[in-house]
């Protein structure tokens, strides 16, 4: 009786979890980073629990050493591309990258900080063409990339003031494809691959925005968009598997 209810146990926790680091049905809400912590700090407390199960669990407590050496490996290196000065070297495209939307077309906050950067970035460097990138959401029918020009013309409509020249990219759902796509893109209309770019994104994901741009054979100059305190620890916790899961599938070297 006792194996099956640890059995149970344990299936239970691996589902929590997975729900914890893949929140999409939780878009419309800022509960994710409390949800995912509470379910994290849950599927711990059962692991210590199991773990009294020395016979059974002994095996499955070398996993779990295992995934956790890995998990603080891929953490640090995403603290430290987060922690690392942004230079302000000078680039030839401003990137904005996709992050999700709301029903209705109506964009995340992530997204509205990256774009809000933009706007002060292209202040700076007005002569820079700014590059959107963003393909259909999940269950939108409008390309992420749209509804960010959208907003831009808006913004900028307030403030009296005319809009920079935009480039739409609305085909990628990946950053590796946004990227990709966003350099491809450049090369249809100009006949030249981007050298640099200013990417707009957020601290946590630095490290796969430079691991990435430099295998598609740009460099990126990542610049931090604001992001509420409350989803940083879930969304550091997400980017070490979406990490984890690029180096795979993306592969970090170029052929």
């Amino acid at each position: 009786m006792m194996f099956i209810i640890a059995i149970i146990l344990y299936l239970t926790t691996v589902i929590l979890t997975i729900s914890a680091l893949f929140p999409d049905f939780w878009v419309n809400t800022n509960v994710p980073s409390a949800g995912g912590i509470i379910l994290i700090f849950y599927t711990l407390s059962l692991i210590m629990l199991l773990r009294k199960r020395a016979k059974f669990f002994k095996l499955f407590n070398f996993y779990i050493a295992v995934f956790t050496i890995l998990f603080i490996s891929v953490e640090g290196i995403i603290i430290y591309y987060a922690a690392a000065p942004q230079k302000q070297e000078e680039c030839e495209y401003i990137i904005v990258l996709g992050s999700g939307m709301y029903e209705q077309n109506k964009l995340t906050i992530e997204l509205e900080g990256r774009l809000d950067k933009a706007i002060e970035l292209s202040g700076e460097h007005p002569k820079l063409k700014i590059i959107l990138s963003g393909g259909v959401d999940k269950n939108r029918g409008l390309p992420q990339s749209t509804a960010m020009e959208e907003y831009l013309t808006e913004q900028y409509k307030k403030k009296n003031k005319k809009p920079p020249a935009v480039i739409i990219e609305d085909k990628s759902t990946t950053t590796y494809d946004s990227l990709r796509l966003c350099d491809e893109k450049v090369k249809q209309l100009y006949g030249n691959h981007i050298k640099s770019a200013y990417v707009i994104t957020n601290d946590y994901h630095n490290a796969r925005v430079k691991i990435l741009s430099s295998r598609v054979g740009f460099k990126a100059c990542t610049i931090n968009a604001r992001l509420p305190y409350a989803k940083y620890p879930l969304y550091y916790v997400k980017e070490a598997v979406e990490l984890s899961k690029s180096a795979l599938t993306d592969g970090f070297i170029k052929p």
